[in-house]
C-alpha cells in the first residue's frame, strides 16, 4: 500500500474546488432564472460560497506546502530584491481591481441597500399599497412576478440593472425611502 500523498491531495482539492467555484459562478452570472438545472438560485449561491471557502483553505494549505518554491518566485538570492517585479505588480493590480469593483457593486450606498429590499417592504416603509408600486413599475416596462422579491431579483428577472429598478421605485415614493439599518 502506498503512502498518502499530501501535496497531490491538496493540489487535487484546490483544482476541483476551483472548477466548481468557476462553474457555480458562471451559473450565477449568466442565468437569471430562479432555478437552473433543477437547483434554486439560493442553493447555487450557497454552493459557490462554501466551495470558495474550501478553495481558500486548500489554497492556503498549498501555499504552506510549497512555500520554498513560491518564495523563490518572489525573492532573488540577494536579500531584499524582488523577483518577477512586473508579474507581481500586474497580479496585484488585476486582483485589486476585480475585488474593488465587486465590493463597490455589492456593498455600495443607499441604492444598493434599497436593491436588497422587497417591493412589499418598500411599500410598507412608504405607506403605499404594493399594487401601486407594481403598476408604476409595469408602466416603466418592468414586470414584477412576486412583490416579495428584492429589487435586485426583479432587475435580474427583467435583465436590467438594479440601479434602474431602484430609480424607477424611488420616482414613485415622495420623500424617498431610507433602508432600515440592522434588524
Amino acid at each position: 500500500m502506498s503512502r498518502f500523498n499530501t501535496r497531490g491531495f491538496v493540489s487535487l482539492l484546490l483544482s476541483l474546488s476551483f472548477v466548481i467555484a468557476v462553474a457555480t459562478g458562471l451559473v450565477l452570472w449568466l442565468t437569471h432564472s430562479p432555478q437552473t438545472f433543477g437547483v434554486g438560485r439560493g442553493n447555487w449561491k450557497h454552493i459557490h460560497i462554501f466551495v470558495a471557502l474550501l478553495m481558500t483553505v486548500a489554497g492556503a494549505w498549498h501555499l504552506v506546502l510549497n512555500w520554498p518554491v513560491y518564495r523563490s518566485y518572489l525573492w532573488q538570492k540577494c536579500p531584499g530584491r524582488i523577483n518577477l517585479k512586473w508579474e507581481v505588480t500586474l497580479a496585484v493590480a488585476i486582483t485589486g481591481a476585480v475585488a474593488c469593483t465587486t465590493l463597490l457593486e455589492q456593498h455600495g450606498g443607499p441604492s444598493t441597500q434599497l436593491a436588497a429590499m422587497s417591493l412589499q417592504q418598500i411599500a410598507g416603509h412608504a405607506g403605499q399599497p404594493v399594487q401601486k408600486l407594481v403598476a408604476a413599475l409595469k408602466g416603466d416596462g418592468i414586470e414584477v412576478h412576486n412583490p416579495a422579491d428584492s429589487l435586485r431579483e426583479i432587475a435580474e428577472h427583467n435583465k436590467l440593472s438594479a440601479e434602474r429598478v431602484c430609480a424607477a421605485v424611488e420616482r414613485q415614493v415622495p420623500g424617498g425611502i431610507r433602508p432600515s439599518r440592522g434588524r
